[in-house]
């Protein structure tokens, strides 16, 4: 299914390379040979042996090298001293002592060096640093926070993740790899905007570290949907910029730290210091500041419909993040298997309520009927509000994003409560780390949308959830994965039922049959996980 209609992440981030294509290389061949610059996401440094080539990311990144320890020592690696004595003494290869030291010292800095406990060790004591602050700050923090227009609200983890990218490929980590947390890690961060900011209320992100922090930083994706100019279409910050020493500085004993990360997020957000980091002329720089004041003031309205919405909301309770996603919600089959303790235990449970409706597609009961009733009167009462509609996609004409009208924290604890279980027992590598989601409701009726033709979705793993209402046909047919030579060819056709859920990979082909009679709500929830996508398995030939 094509993405949402409207303003998209894809468009706005291109609006920043439109900008960004219009800048010259900039002449900074001495500097990049002189320290080596950071391309789109830091690498482990290395030693120089010969000037870097100068590149756009090296131009709009010139970054200091961390430096190396070595025999408890920090030095800046030289060149190969050597061979540069050796033309400065007219051809003679005869080395002093001073430079066979240099060169023997002339090594990569090792996590060993930066944090002698060890990256799990060292990433846990920094997390418990930072919420023991946001916990009991002093008054003088308390000051600084209630003067910031962002501020960091609450830091969790680490929490050892159960797959890892190595090569470009999709690693599945057994049981004692994950009990031995040797990472990867991620850590989820809150952070809270005033009401004066174009980037007020709450916002999530995660973290993703690995085993090489602190040589290297985490990748940092928002996981809550903001419009922002310097966001690439994975929600992440556009890295050239974001991992600039300004932004983000390396210690040189202790590497990167978790709070320069925090730091640099908070600046991201408010954008001016972006700016700062980027090598452009004036001119440029003052197209992207009012590119960035137009995109803000777009989420600050978006923002703005949220709340006026929510003296209107028919049912509070499914806006309540306090109570959360509550189980009486969830069909007493699932709400069963779900809720047993032992990993074991529940994936049987989970898979005994699965049907398999063909190969890689399955469906189960998830939601009562109330529920249903529930949604469907809260969307229906949201469409005659009279505020702006975000419709689902370019091919929809009716139907609604949830995630536009408040609910989309709801919708990341049903993710992680209930959506995440499922999605790694049916689909480990897809679904085995879901950060982010797209939600929304589509209807079809006779006299509106009929149907949806053939299409898969930019999705990993998609939930799609029939509220009702009453209808006749507007089934389901299912084609073969797009990656497979049978993805023109019929599989099977199903119907939907109230309550029941149908579980797919986003690259299964799919469409909506056309409807008889009656209307067919559906809720449907796009999962992505950062993790797959960075892995040549998510890429589609």
């Amino acid at each position: 299914m094509p993405g949402p209609a409207g303003t998209s992440k894809s468009v706005l981030s291109s609006r920043a390379a439109t900008i960004l294509r219009r800048v010259p290389l900039l002449r900074l061949a001495q500097r990049a040979a002189a320290a080596p610059c950071l391309s789109a996401f830091p690498t482990t440094p290395v030693a120089l042996a010969r000037p870097a080539p100068v590149s756009f990311a090296a131009a709009a990144a010139a970054a200091v090298r961390p430096t190396a320890r070595v025999r408890g020592t920090f030095r800046k690696p030289g060149r190969q001293l050597a061979a540069m004595g050796s033309s400065h003494n007219g051809g003679d290869a005869a080395t002093t002592e001073e430079d066979v030291v240099a060169e023997e010292m002339q090594r990569e800095p090792t996590v060993e060096d930066l944090c002698p406990e060890g990256s799990y060790a060292r990433l846990t004591a920094e997390v418990d640093a930072i919420n023991r602050r946001l916990n009991s700050p002093t008054d003088q923090e308390r000051a600084e926070d209630n003067e910031a227009a962002l501020h960091v609200v609450s830091v969790s983890g680490p929490v050892q993740l159960t797959q890892k990218c190595v090569n470009g490929r999709m690693v599945l980590l057994s049981r004692d790899q994950v009990a031995a947390k040797l990472g990867p890690w991620i850590v989820d961060v809150v952070l809270q905007g005033k009401g004066e900011s174009y980037y007020s209320g709450h916002m999530k992100a995660r973290l993703h570290f690995d085993s090489d922090y602190p040589i290297r930083p985490p990748k940092v994706q928002f996981r809550t949907n903001i419009h922002h100019l310097f966001l690439t279409d994975s929600n992440a910050p556009y890295p050239k910029f974001f991992y600039h020493p300004k932004m983000m500085p390396f210690h040189p004993e202790r590497g990167y730290t978790l709070q320069a990360v925090l730091d640099a997020m908070l600046a991201f957000v408010d954008g001016n210091a972006m700016l700062d980091c980027m090598p452009f002329e004036d001119a440029v720089k003052k197209d992207l500041k009012q590119e960035f004041e137009s995109i803000g003031e777009a989420n600050e309205a978006r923002l703005d419909i949220m709340r006026q919405y929510a003296p209107m909301r028919k049912h509070p309770q499914l806006f309540d993040t306090d109570a959360g996603w509550q189980l009486e919600w969830m069909d007493s089959e699932f709400a069963d298997a779900i809720c047993k303790q032992n990993e074991d235990d529940r994936s049987a449970a989970l898979m005994s309520i699965m049907r398999k409706e063909t190969e890689g597609v399955y469906s189960f009961p998830f939601v009562k009927q109330e529920f249903c009733q529930m949604l469907i009167e809260e969307v229906d009462n949201y469409q005659g509000c009279g505020l702006p509609i975000r419709r689902p996609n370019s091919m929809n004409n009716y139907g609604l994003i949830l995630n536009e009208i408040g609910l989309e924290p709801m919708i990341d604890l049903l993710q992680e409560k209930y959506l995440q279980p499922v999605a790694r027992l049916l689909f480990p590598k897809e679904g085995g780390q879901l950060d982010k989601h797209h939600t929304f409701i589509v209807q079809y009726k006779p006299d509106q949308d009929l149907g949806l033709d053939m299409h898969t979705d930019d999705s990993d793993v998609t939930f799609n959830i029939c509220l009702g209402k009453e209808f006749e046909g507007a089934g389901l047919t299912v084609c073969g994965m797009i990656t497979s030579d049978v993805h023109r060819q019929f599989s099977t056709s199903y119907k939907h039922v109230k309550g029941r859920a149908l579980v797919h990979l986003g690259r299964h082909r799919h469409g909506a049959d056309d409807i008889i009679s009656g209307e067919r709500m559906n809720l449907i929830v796009w999962n992505h996980s950062a993790t797959f996508r960075s892995s040549t398995s998510s890429v589609v030939a």
